[in-house]
């Protein structure tokens, strides 16, 4: 639903220059969002400044990706009661973890993670050196 703009506006991938073109692509998809999912009139959306707006999307995705792990909890319950798996299914299987507004499956999280440390660990090696 929502590109992955605000990921890449944090730092997270390198920063690309938007053209015109990109922009308007921009504006039309959270107005969309605003109008839409957030149920916010004209007047709401043009009082409301960029960061905020994208603050709103972020909280909605959140929200959102929280009711999907509440139902994803109560289907590894389920699943995990019929007894017929060979290992137990926790929530965090089906719908991955929420990192920086993004959502990664266990891999990716465990990828993630490794990634972490290691740059920590290098950090404090240049550091005292």
């Amino acid at each position: 639903m929502f590109r992955n703009w605000r990921h890449r506006r944090r730092g997270g991938e390198k920063r690309k220059k938007l053209t015109a073109g990109d922009w308007e692509d921009v504006i039309k998809e959270i107005t969309l969002i605003a109008l839409g999912p957030l149920c916010l009139t004209h007047d709401d959306l043009w009082d409301r400044t960029f960061g905020e707006i994208e603050d709103l999307i972020y909280a909605y995705q959140y929200r959102a990706f929280l009711s999907l792990r509440e139902k994803a909890q109560v289907a590894s319950w389920i699943m995990n009661a019929a007894g017929t798996l060979k290992r137990q299914v926790s929530a965090e299987d089906l719908v991955g973890h929420w990192v920086d507004g993004r959502i990664m499956s266990k891999v990716e999280y465990f990828d993630y993670c490794k990634e972490k440390i290691r740059r920590k660990k290098s950090g404090k090696e240049d550091g005292d050196g």
